[in-house]
């Protein structure tokens, strides 16, 4: 059987993205790619805070500003030979009474960021 390794929900429950490729990389058949700023992460949590918390705090960050270590991931499950789908995600949610328009400019500064970060590793 094969696996979906999400490295976002993997480090919220307290998984680390490299221990599970060492651990079940043969058996990993699709990746979603995820950074997560730990701090705001753990505020979330300590407050009791759940999934829906979680994005729309601001958790899930573009690659490079959190700290999930995106280059060791795509290092690590290359070494293992994957060579099948890499889903960017980065879960956010607009607030009701947000501003659409600067919420639709922050996404694509960090879609930007996120395909400057996916060309250093292909």
């Amino acid at each position: 059987m094969g696996l979906t390794l999400d490295t976002g929900h993997l480090v919220i429950a307290g998984g680390d993205p490299i221990a599970a490729i060492s651990r079940w990389g043969a058996r990993i058949t699709h990746l979603h790619l995820k950074d997560v700023d730990a701090a705001e992460l753990g505020r979330v949590l300590a407050a009791g805070g759940g999934m829906r918390e979680v994005w729309s705090s601001g958790a899930f960050v573009a690659f490079g500003r959190g700290d999930v270590d995106l280059a060791s991931v795509m290092t690590a499950i290359e070494a293992q030979g994957y060579d099948g789908w890499v889903v960017v995600e980065q879960d956010v949610l607009n607030a009701p009474d947000a501003d659409i328009s600067g919420f639709r400019a922050e996404r694509t500064e960090d879609q930007r960021v996120n395909r400057e970060a996916l060309r250093t590793w292909a």
